[in-house]
């Protein structure tokens, strides 16, 4: 063994383990559920093309490096060449929709646009009970928020909220996967609020806030209870 060796000279470095981006990972097994289908979803296949750009941009980074470009160079082939057999089977299905052969799959299109279209309106409403209640938070600290809100009003916003999400998705959707999950997770957030008002409550009486929260907590219970026996 030469002095070299001994020292470490002359060794070849390790190379580090090739990890595919997630963005290509992620965006390659959509296109293979996608490619699946005999009618790939329209809406779905536009976001699949903006998910490719973005993988695109991460492997070309990647191979710019050098390190791990040929790895990189066959995942970008990959789904290249999965993302032109899924373009393919959407352009046929386009061709025969405008000859009036596929009505089913433009009915399919346009009934997965309206329920993307519902899920964010009701997401929308939700985002205003969740600031409504971080609303609610600070002003038991400090007896009104920094935009000048008091409990009273943040209160009232929340509730109206909850209603709407309560009368026009959690009643009609309720079969809806992420309408439910965000129905389950609205009730956490009203739990947690509870407890935020119970754990500071020594900050609420230096705020004297004890009979507005109380009567807050009254209303919530009540949205809670309309809420869990949707």
């Amino acid at each position: 063994m030469g002095i070299a060796d001994i020292f470490g000279f002359g060794k070849k470095e390790k190379k580090t383990p090739f990890k595919i981006p997630a963005e290509a990972a992620e965006v390659r097994t959509k296109i293979e559920a996608e490619n699946r289908e005999n009618y790939p979803n329209l809406a779905r296949y536009q976001e699949i093309v903006t998910g490719v750009r973005i993988a695109y941009v991460r492997l070309d980074a990647i191979i710019k490096q050098g390190e791990h470009a040929e790895e990189a160079v066959r995942i970008k082939e990959d789904i290249k060449k999965k993302m032109g057999q899924l373009t393919e089977k959407v352009n046929k299905n386009k061709e025969a929709a405008k000859k009036g052969s596929s009505e089913d799959y433009v009915a399919d299109n346009m009934a997965y646009l309206e329920r993307k279209s519902m899920r964010n309106q009701a997401k929308t409403r939700f985002t205003e009970c969740l600031d409504a209640i971080e609303v609610m938070m600070n002003c038991c600290q400090d007896g009104r928020s920094k935009k000048g809100t008091t409990i009273e009003s943040a209160t009232h916003e929340l509730i109206k909220a909850i209603s709407v999400l309560h009368a026009d998705y959690f009643t009609k959707h309720g079969d809806d996967k992420e309408i439910r999950s965000m129905k389950e997770e609205l009730l956490k957030k009203l739990e947690g609020l509870n407890d935020y008002f119970d754990n500071n409550r020594d900050r609420i009486k230096e705020q004297g806030l004890e009979a507005q929260v109380q009567s807050v907590l009254a209303e919530i219970a009540k949205a809670a209870k309309r809420l869990s026996e949707v």
